[in-house]
């Protein structure tokens, strides 16, 4: 009776320890397969202590990490182990950890993909830190975003090689902690800086303005008066009825909008290219010229129908197609060059979003991120979404007209005012990238708008008064009193035209700056710019800050970047500034090419340098780096490195 149950019990007890078994194989298995965070630092070598270095912390695909621990405090947040490496008698300061985003599924903030941390390293008082490698460790805790599965808390480590044994016998490590000027004080760029990391980087508002623009420019004489036709056309797609005539017009609408989009992704994803090319003189006077060529012929000088002929061809080809893939194509060529009026405004935002996605990349790079093809992809697709806000802007008022049947304002004078609107605008660029072009070859901002004044006295005087047309000698007195007008602004741009291109160095040598000689002697010498003395090379700057118990303020410049000249300009100009570079510190100026800004160039630890302009460094008196930054605004944060740096 008994022994069916002892084999039954036997056989459950048998499948049991199966099923045990194959739950513990399952784990064994699931173990191997645990994700594995990664953990590089840069520079992996440093010569001596004091010294900063970048943790960039991998989060595997699918999972996240913890920046906090949850509003019911049950997550171990990610941190560097300090205690650690203050066993080792080093003394670690996180100068940035990144913010991650929330997520209220988990109800905390979490990190995904690539973050960085920043720290300073510095021996601990009265320590000596020996030669060799030692570990950076940081405290991590990851879960699985498809599972909800969360893993047991783990330590990853970034190794760093430590060149020369490095002591501190001062009562304080040499390495202050994070800059901390008041928050107001900061200027707005300065928390920019980090918008990648922090996923802070709103466009909407980019966006918007964008839709105002292609608003606008539906208001120009040349696409004004196709609202109405256009409309009925895409009514008649509909075969007369309503519904499907709004579809179609919706359709036409949405083609616009896509060539727009693909127009700026493409613009996005040569904006790093675009970047490098606009270093070139040549390239920036290109465009320089170009827009003015534009901007000339929206003010009415005379008709620009560049590519006409084939629009049309494209377009009746895209009528030709039914239903609502040939209203579809319809929109995109409408899209690709519209009128003659929106090309050269087209082609101006297009050119201001690849050097906004130049920046973003940049700022980007300069916050220490990796960025794969598809972190760029992702960028880019920001520069899509900006132009596609310029086309919901133009495609919007054709459905509205559809939509709604009815008349839009009449045509008249308030058309022809929007267009020399945008034709001002359009100069305006030109101006500025000629502007730029020309400080690129070495030309001061002062001469280059002498010329400009010059070219445009000209122009007035023979377009306009007509300088060259014979006067009868019976003509009206205010026909000869133009003539003498015209004479007399004529000379005048001719004087200003000539006297700019001589002091350009385009031509004749530019005079040269005030040089002195420098306090090292042999070793540099200095140049005077508005009352500041800088320095012109490391070595110099060093043997001032050593004699003199100052830090040194580095700035790295180049004739390219306007932000560089903007600086400059208020070197001289801001009284906190001027006192920093006068009385605080050693004011060196490191021009792009030489061979100290190269030589900066290439150490990994100031890797911005590789990205653009402008930049800043603050070293204290025996060289050693104390902080660095790319806001050329960020006067509190400067004032307060260079106290770090002189020991205040």
């Amino acid at each position: 009776m008994f022994a069916p149950r002892l084999a039954l019990l036997s056989a459950m007890n048998a499948r049991a320890m199966l099923a045990f078994g194959l739950l513990l194989l399952a784990v064994g298995a699931q173990a191997d397969e645990l994700p594995v965070a990664t953990l590089q630092a840069t520079p992996a070598q440093i010569e001596s202590l004091p010294a900063e270095v970048s943790l960039t912390l991998t989060i595997p695909a699918n999972h996240h990490a913890y920046m906090d621990e949850g509003d019911d405090g049950l997550y171990i947040p990610v941190g560097v182990d300090t205690d650690t490496l203050a066993s080792g008698g080093i003394e670690a300061t996180v100068l940035q950890a990144p913010k991650g985003v929330r997520d209220d599924e988990v109800k905390a903030v979490v990190l995904r993909g690539t973050a960085i941390f920043k720290l300073s390293l510095a021996a601990q008082p009265g320590k000596t830190v020996a030669a060799g490698d030692f570990a950076i460790p940081v405290n991590i805790q990851m879960c699985n975003d498809r599972s909800h599965v969360c893993y047991m808390p783990d330590m990853v480590e970034a190794h760093v090689t430590l060149t020369n044994a490095a002591s501190n016998g001062s009562a304080s490590s040499s390495v202050a902690p994070p800059i901390t000027a008041e928050e107001e004080d900061i200027p707005l760029m300065t928390r920019l800086t980090n918008l990648y990391q922090e996923n802070a980087q709103n466009i909407w508002f980019s966006f918007f303005l964008m839709l105002v623009a292609g608003l606008l420019s539906t208001a120009t004489p040349c696409v004004y008066p196709m609202l109405p036709i256009t409309s009925a056309i895409l009514m008649q797609r509909g075969g007369g009825d309503r519904k499907a005539g709004l579809r179609h017009a919706l359709t036409y609408a949405v083609g616009i909008i896509l060539t727009y989009f693909l127009l700026g992704l493409i613009a996005g994803l040569t904006g790093g290219a675009l970047n490098t090319l606009m270093q070139s003189a040549w390239v920036n006077l290109g465009f320089g010229l170009f827009f003015a060529f534009f901007g000339l012929a929206l003010l009415g000088f005379y008709e620009m129908a560049i590519l006409q002929d084939k629009t049309g061809e494209l377009d009746q080809k895209s009528e030709q197609v039914g239903g609502l893939f040939g209203t579809l194509m319809m929109g995109m060529v409408a899209g690709l060059v519209i009128s003659p009026c929106v090309g050269p405004i087209v082609f101006a935002l297009l050119l201001q979003v690849a050097d906004a996605i130049a920046q973003l990349a940049n700022a980007a790079a300069a916050a220490g991120q990796v960025l794969s093809f598809w972190d760029q992809f992702a960028i880019s697709l920001k520069g899509g979404l900006m132009m596609a806000g310029f086309g919901v802007g133009i495609g919007v008022p054709f459905f509205i007209v559809g939509l709604i049947k009815v008349r839009p304002p009449r045509p008249g004078t308030w058309m022809e005012k929007v267009k020399y609107g945008f034709g001002l605008l359009i100069l305006y660029f030109g101006y500025i990238y000629f502007s730029k072009g020309m400080g690129v070859a070495g030309v001061e901002e002062g001469v280059t708008l002498g010329i400009v004044v010059g070219l445009v006295a000209l122009w007035i005087a023979i377009v306009h008064m007509n300088v060259f047309a014979k006067v009868e000698d019976d003509a009206m007195p205010q026909d000869k009193l133009r003539k003498f007008g015209g004479v007399v602004v004529g000379l005048i741009g001719a004087y200003y035209l000539v006297a700019g291109f001589a002091q350009s160095g385009l031509i004749l040598p530019k005079p040269q700056p005030m040089v002195v000689a420098g306090a090292a002697g042999a070793q540099g010498d200095i140049e005077e710019h508005d009352g500041i003395l800088w320095h012109r090379t490391i070595e110099g700057a060093l043997a001032e800050a050593k004699k003199t118990g100052k830090p040194i303020f580095i700035d790295f410049y180049a004739a390219w970047c306007a932000n560089c000249k903007e600086f400059a300009h208020q070197a001289g100009s801001d009284p906190v500034l001027r006192q920093i570079l006068n009385q605080d510190a050693v004011p060196l100026r490191l021009v792009d090419k030489e061979a100290d800004f190269l030589r900066f160039q290439n150490d990994p630890q100031y890797r911005e340098l590789k990205t653009g302009l402008p930049f800043f460094v603050v070293l204290d008196p025996n060289g050693n780096f104390v902080w660095k930054g790319t806001d050329y605004k960020a006067v509190a944060l400067m004032r307060d490195a260079v106290a770090r740096a002189a020991g205040h």
